[in-house]
């Protein structure tokens, strides 16, 4: 199995000028919800389903509390979770009061384990769009009247 990409164009100026170049961007081939992964994890354990889910959600659980209380969260083999913050901009440090503080984003940063399982990751372009750029070609260019 592979990952399919788009390509997409963006604006780029690193030169000092405006250019566009086009990137690989990511096109995921949907999205499995905890009920999936739980199902999977009782094929492939000894656990059953309803054991899965109940875990997930201790650990949610869990994760959501030392988050709200300053800690990282890390679980070997798959990652580190922590809280972003963020404020507005202040010219005076004293300005910026807890009051001010709100938490951002959840983040997480990826285990090395679970980086690394990813190296080999065999990419092709999405059918679709591969289609249409196919089409594209084999249209002539339209000809001038006289």
């Amino acid at each position: 199995m592979s990952y399919q990409y788009k390509v997409k164009k963006k604006k780029t100026s690193l030169s000092g000028e405006l250019q566009y170049k086009f990137y690989a961007s990511p096109k995921a081939s949907g999205t499995i919800n905890t009920d999936q992964v739980a199902k999977e994890i009782e094929d492939a354990t000894t656990f059953t389903k309803s054991d899965v889910l109940g875990a997930i959600a201790a650990l949610t659980a869990v994760i959501e509390r030392r988050i709200k209380n300053g800690y990282s969260v890390k679980l070997n083999g798959l990652g580190t979770f922590s809280l972003s913050v963020t404020s507005e901009g202040f010219t005076d440090a004293a300005k910026c009061t807890p009051h001010k503080v709100k938490a951002g984003k959840i983040c997480l940063r990826a285990d090395s384990k679970l980086k690394k399982s990813i190296e080999g990751t065999v990419f092709e372009r999405d059918i679709y769009e591969q289609r249409y750029i196919d089409s594209l070609k084999k249209k002539k260019p339209a000809t001038k009247l006289k």
